[in-house]
């Protein structure tokens, strides 16, 4: 055979190696096409939560059954559980919601309407199933947080339904309850009022977007009180309190609201109650007495509208006036 030049050897040599490539190429991507796929080492998107299909799964209690809770995970004490109200007015732990009849919800509302008032939508939103993960979290009424305005009534409201983009500025609640009683309502039950910025009862809390903290928002419900004139800068100590008549509304609103939803006493706290913040140290200046007394009265009245559920072992006691 005659040798071929120094060039044109070269030239051949590096035609071999590319068409043994090429080969190696197609019998790699035809092995690939007839294995079945492992999937990417990580994700190629994260999922967006609407598209995260929720577990058939009924959504968990906010909390252990009242005679759990002093052995939580936690090793908090069952005193350290109770709610304020509990805590301060031990005749209402033998008593739980109304049954949800008409006669019940009936006997409550006691004739006094709501007021509409509503907020302006950037206030609100909606309560959501999903958090910013796509993990399942709480979104129905499962807690009351009591909260006061620091501010007159006029000037609460016109904050509420001015609109706002500003996520720090976006603030709601519920009902308002005025200084002559009148409940004002704000925000519908089924939707998530901006009443407790970064918040948590008893380590539950929701985040549904990864910028905002989370917050007890999506399966709370807030009622207000109006401040009264002397504590409505939120600075000054002297607080005069709140009215006998509200009082009495902030009753009804609460046991409405525990028979609507089956929120028991131990689920209605306070805006301190659930801050994380350590700056938020409303209501102030609460009578617990005047308000349980008022819930005490009035549950058991309206106990003859519809049966009353009790602990058991809780003591009978006989229907106030």
């Amino acid at each position: 055979m005659i040798p071929l030049p120094p060039r044109a050897a070269t030239l051949r040599l590096a035609g071999l190696a590319a068409g043994s490539l090429a080969c190696f190429g197609l019998g790699w991507l035809g092995y690939r096409l007839v294995q079945p796929s492992q999937g990417p080492a990580f994700p190629s998107q994260v999922l967006q939560p609407s598209a995260v299909p929720a577990p058939s799964v009924p959504e968990p209690p906010l909390l252990p059954a009242a005679a759990d809770r002093g052995s939580l995970s936690s090793g908090a004490t069952p005193s350290e559980q109770l709610s304020p109200l509990e805590l301060r007015h031990g005749a209402l732990t033998g008593l739980a919601p109304l049954p949800a009849s008409g006669a019940g919800l009936s006997c409550l509302a006691g004739g006094s309407p709501e007021i509409a008032s509503p907020a302006d939508p950037s206030n609100y939103g909606d309560r959501q199933p999903i958090n910013w993960l796509g993990e399942r979290v709480r979104h129905t009424p499962q807690l009351i947080v009591l909260h006061e305005t620091v501010v007159d009534e006029k000037t609460a409201l016109s904050l509420f339904q001015q609109h706002r983009s500003d996520d720090d500025q976006q603030a709601s609640y519920h009902v308002l309850i005025g200084r002559d009683g009148r409940r004002i309502r704000v925000v519908d039950d089924d939707k998530r009022a901006f009443g407790a910025g970064d918040s948590t009862f008893q380590g539950n809390s929701v985040q549904l977007r990864q910028a905002i903290p989370a917050s007890v928002n999506n399966f709370a419900l807030h009622v207000s009180l109006v401040s009264p004139p002397d504590g409505a800068d939120g600075e000054a100590h002297a607080h005069s309190g709140y009215t006998q008549a509200q009082y009495r509304s902030l009753a009804r609103q609460i046991a409405l609201w525990q028979s609507r939803y089956g929120i028991p006493t131990s689920q209605v706290t306070t805006h301190q109650e659930v801050d994380r913040s350590g700056t938020r140290h409303d209501p102030r200046s609460v009578d617990w007495n005047a308000l349980g007394n008022n819930l005490r009265s009035l549950l058991l009245a309206c106990a003859t509208s519809a049966p009353l559920a009790r602990s058991p072992g809780a003591p009978s006691s006989p229907a106030q006036p």
